[in-house]
């Protein structure tokens, strides 16, 4: 049979039905129900290895790839990239303990976050998982938990770089902000100053702690190559300041943190005209973005006489968002000024209740040329307006039909919440012609599970039931 490749591992067959891989929507649906994130493994794993190539061709020193793992916690997904050589960032001891039942290295994972608590501090000293230091009391709270595990740490600190390059770039993410404002405001990161005191007191007890590396994040501000150039700068003022106060220290790694996307790209999507399309790429090639990392990582180095590092990036979005696949089932569609179709997924199943702005790309689970095209709004079932899509065009919905929505691995699962009592949805992973359950769907009792009715609640009723009409 003809099939149309859409991307990404998404196929349109010549009688209209939609693939992810080589299982059918419609089936999955089927077996498995709807709301439905579909995880495509071998688009997952050419993200991965994509990266890896461009950026190893690109950058003449060492790379250390991570998956930020906050972008999504299917502990599959964690596992693949595990076999793909990707180490990881844990933002706390969910996430590092998460990190570790999927297999991950201790020793190719980092703990970041501005207020570690001693529990994730000496969870991470004792498995061997380097931590960046974001506060300057952290390396005393490091000291103790060396003391007490009887191990010792490797640690790096995070970086508050001046940002002097962003002083006029805005942030899609904050509609227009400087970034260089957002960097300044930002409570993340040590300062120079910080920094060599901290230096200074960790290189003073090498019995305990070595310090080695350095740690910056900036996250998806634009989606250009410009967001990797212009952060290199400051980010090597850094180093140079504390080599040159802390007797010619230079880190063994410098890590980059996340930001970098591809594809379809939905984030802040709504802000430019048009839905987006399934075959829509908009996003710079990873190709574009190791060239100019690497270009401006090394003009910088050789500025300030400083050695090659090993390079680290926390990849996210750009490596599960593609991946990942929602199926979603129509619901009520009502016709008035406008067209409403109702589906069985909420903006909260998608982190559109926290980034409005972003735009997925929406297919049908099924073409029918004999239904004309019409302009709708898609919206979820919660008791907002739980807007998902506008202005979209679909061959005539009605009850039953099935939709596909694009590009939403990241930061949806992993966000999801449960408003009006809607369970979280299912994951399923789909490897060529085979589809695994990966995550159960969530259900009412588990909602409601960690909540407690005291006894004398049960024994008090009211004195006069209500009469209901």
């Amino acid at each position: 049979m003809h099939t149309e490749d859409l991307g990404d591992q998404i196929f349109r067959t010549d009688d209209g039905g939609l693939f992810v891989e080589g299982v059918a929507a419609a089936d999955l649906a089927r077996e498995f129900g709807t709301p439905l994130f579909v995880i495509s493994e071998t688009q997952l794993r050419s993200n991965a290895r994509e990266f890896i190539a461009a950026m190893s061709a690109a950058w003449p020193g060492d790379l250390q790839p991570m998956y930020a793992i906050k972008s999504n916690y299917t502990l599959a997904v964690r596992r693949i990239l595990f076999q793909e050589g990707y180490g990881g960032d844990c933002f706390g001891i969910g996430e590092l303990r998460a990190s570790l039942m999927a297999g991950a290295i201790p020793q190719t994972l980092a703990v970041n976050g501005s207020n570690k608590t001693q529990e994730v501090i000496d969870a991470a000293v004792a498995a061997g998982v380097r931590i960046h230091m974001d506060d300057v009391d952290e390396l005393d709270m490091i000291r103790d938990a060396v003391q007490r595990v009887g191990r010792k740490a490797l640690i790096g600190i995070r970086v508050r770089a001046d940002g002097r390059e962003f002083e006029n770039v805005g942030s899609e993410y904050a509609g227009g902000t400087s970034i260089r404002r957002l960097m300044e405001t930002s409570r993340w990161g040590l300062t120079v100053e910080q920094g060599i005191d901290v230096g200074s007191r960790a290189l003073a007890v090498p019995d305990e702690v070595t310090f080695a590396g350095l740690h910056q994040h900036l996250g998806r501000h634009i989606g250009t190559t410009d967001l990797v150039a212009l952060a290199v700068p400051g980010y090597v003022r850094f180093s140079a300041a504390l080599r040159d106060a802390l007797d010619g220290w230079t880190p063994t790694w410098m890590d980059f943190g996340g930001g970098i996307t591809r594809g379809r790209d939905p984030f802040a999507r709504r802000h430019h005209p048009g839905w987006p399309a399934v075959t829509e790429r908009r996003a710079p090639s990873i190709e574009q973005y190791a060239s100019a990392f690497s270009e401006a990582m090394q003009q910088q180095l050789g500025v300030y006489d400083l050695p090659l590092p090993r390079v680290e990036f926390e990849l996210g979005r750009y490596l599960i968002a593609s991946a990942v696949t929602m199926l979603s089932t129509v619901g009520s569609v009502k016709r008035s000024e406008y067209t409403w179709v109702n589906c069985d997924t909420s903006v909260y199943q998608l982190g559109l209740d926290l980034m409005p702005f972003h735009a997925f790309a929406v297919s049908p689970g099924q073409l029918d040329a004999e239904r004309g095209a019409e302009r709708v709004r898609l919206h979820g079932p919660s008791c907002i307006d739980d807007l998902i899509a506008e202005d979209l065009d679909l061959p005539r919905p009605r009850r039953g039909d099935l939709l596909a929505i694009h590009d939403v691995g990241a930061y949806s699962d992993s966000e999801a919440s449960c408003a009006n009592a809607v369970p979280r949805p299912a994951s399923v992973l789909v490897n060529g012609t085979e589809a695994q359950l990966v995550k159960r769907r969530e259900t009412h009792g588990e909602i409601f599970a960690r909540d407690l009715i005291p006894t004398r609640l049960h024994a008090s009723v009211p004195a006069q039931q209500p009469v209901l009409a």
